[in-house]
């Protein structure tokens, strides 16, 4: 093998290894929940969706591969899906968010789409249940 085809074999790798890094959530351990300092809503550790029930508004935010947080979307109270009904909403290059609910009040919200490759899966932290009382 020639020395021009080994840099551009060993390129090649290395740029494969820096996408697959930037598009694979680092998780400290295996999804547990974890003690957190700022009210968010059932955190676990590997959550790429956080979500904050606030008094006046659900907070819905997206981690990226490099743990940076960043809004998804904000809704009212009065914005929130009834039992049975979903809210979508369309965040152009990160994707977009549904807020669905059941008939016990709870909530499911999932990221989808989107440059971060977000699927909507709980397995890989792109959706979270939550309740928020209003």
């Amino acid at each position: 093998m020639g020395k021009v085809t080994r840099i551009v074999l060993t390129s090649l790798f290395a740029m494969a290894m820096l996408f697959a890094l930037s598009h694979a959530p680092a998780k400290a351990d295996d999804g547990s929940p974890i003690t957190d300092t700022d009210n968010r809503v059932n955190p676990n550790s590997g959550d790429r969706v956080i979500v904050w029930c606030n008094v006046d508004n659900i907070d819905i935010w997206g981690i990226d591969a490099l743990s940076n947080g960043f809004r998804l979307a904000m809704y009212a109270p009065s914005q929130l899906p009834k039992a049975g009904k979903s809210v979508t909403t369309r965040l152009g290059d990160n994707g977009t968010v549904t807020i669905s609910s059941d008939s016990q009040g709870s909530y499911l919200a999932k990221w989808t789409g989107g440059i971060y490759g977000a699927d909507g899966s709980a397995a890989n932290g792109f959706s979270k249940a939550f309740l928020c009382s209003y």
